[in-house]
């Protein structure tokens, strides 16, 4: 028969182990609890990247955040609407992945009659328009250059350069070659060989810049058929002028007076200017015309048939002898107010 003493001591001991065992359970559920919290903690690379600036930043922070958006918050980083994030904002993060963002600038770029402005990550002129999906064509003209840098407020202009070639037919001249040709008298010409045109193809490029044209320059030419030029013989011979059965150099129309020897020294035996007698046959000349002792033949103007002197000497002067004119002497005054004032043929003689 059990005692109310034994009773008492065994139901205490029951107490104990129930609270041990409630201590226990409470223990191990933390622990669990925290061992799963902690698991949900994640290593993440924050890459920042600044072409415009040059200033890079990479840093590597702990985070239980499940997004891209929730890890910015986090870590108090704001981003303009001039950047860019990879992952995109709403993606989910994983243990060790990296967050890209890079520092974008605001540009302007005219092309194509359009006027844009957007904005860029890309510092390089090349970068920013193969990002931005515009197609330069190596005739193009871009400003900054494709090879230039990018600086806030830039603004980007690219000039469409087109050429076109047009192609024209033209003429030819011929040319005129002269060979001399001593069969020929000097004077006479004698054409030995007939020029003709050549014809020839005109290469003409034209360039537009937006559509207006800016040049217009020939750039070859391509000669379908060349010119044959003209081969003209000019005579080398000397000239003979002849007359009447004798030789002259030149032919020289004149005004001809008479006078009588008697006007040359008062006695009819006057002595010339050039120191002989005045007698039929010596004339009175301009010495800068015909040169004293110029032996001449003189006749009418209609190559003698209404009067002729015929040869003569130039070996006098006169005070009224200037330019052409010339004063014949005959041995009568009658024949001298006989023959009065005439026009006359000189012949120079060789």
């Amino acid at each position: 028969m059990f005692s109310m003493k034994t009773c008492t001591a065994s139901l205490k001991n029951t107490r104990k182990k129930t609270i041990l065992l409630v201590l226990v359970v409470s223990m191990l559920s933390t622990v669990l609890m925290g061992a799963m919290y902690d698991s949900q903690r994640k290593s993440v690379n924050i890459m920042v990247f600044d072409d415009f600036s040059g200033v890079d930043m990479v840093e590597t922070v702990s985070t239980r955040q499940s997004t891209v958006e929730g890890l910015l918050k986090e870590q108090d980083i704001v981003l303009s609407e001039k950047d860019s994030v990879k992952p995109a904002l709403d993606e989910a993060i994983s243990d060790r992945c990296n967050v890209i963002i890079r520092k974008g600038r605001i540009v302007n770029i005219e092309y194509d009659g359009m006027y844009v402005t957007t904005t860029t990550t890309n510092k390089k002129v090349s970068d920013f328009l193969m990002a931005a999906g515009i197609e330069v064509n190596p005739a193009d003209i871009v400003t900054p250059s494709l090879n230039g840098n990018l600086k806030e407020g830039d603004t980007i202009k690219i000039v469409r350069v087109t050429k076109e070639e047009s192609v024209t037919t033209e003429r030819i001249p011929f040319s005129v070659v002269k060979v001399e040709d001593n069969n020929l008298y000097a004077g006479e010409t004698a054409v030995r060989q007939e020029g003709a045109d050549g014809v020839k193809e005109v290469i003409t490029t034209t360039v537009y810049h937006d559509g207006v044209m800016v040049s217009d320059k020939e750039v070859r030419e391509n000669i379908i058929t060349p010119a044959t030029e003209k081969i003209v013989a000019v005579g080398t011979k000397p000239k003979v002028n002849t007359h009447k059965g004798f030789t002259y150099k030149k032919k020289i129309t004149v005004k001809a007076t008479a006078y009588e020897p008697f006007n040359c020294g008062g006695d009819g035996r006057g002595i010339t200017a050039s120191g002989i007698r005045a007698q039929f046959g010596v004339v009175a000349v301009d010495p800068k015309v015909i040169p004293l002792g110029t032996k001449l033949y003189i006749e009418s103007t209609d190559d003698g048939a209404s009067w002729t002197y015929g040869y003569a000497i130039a070996a006098d002067t006169g005070g009224a002898i200037k330019g052409n004119k010339i004063d014949l002497c005959y041995n009568t005054r009658g024949e001298c107010i006989q023959f009065g004032r005439r026009s006359a043929n000189v012949y120079v003689l060789n």
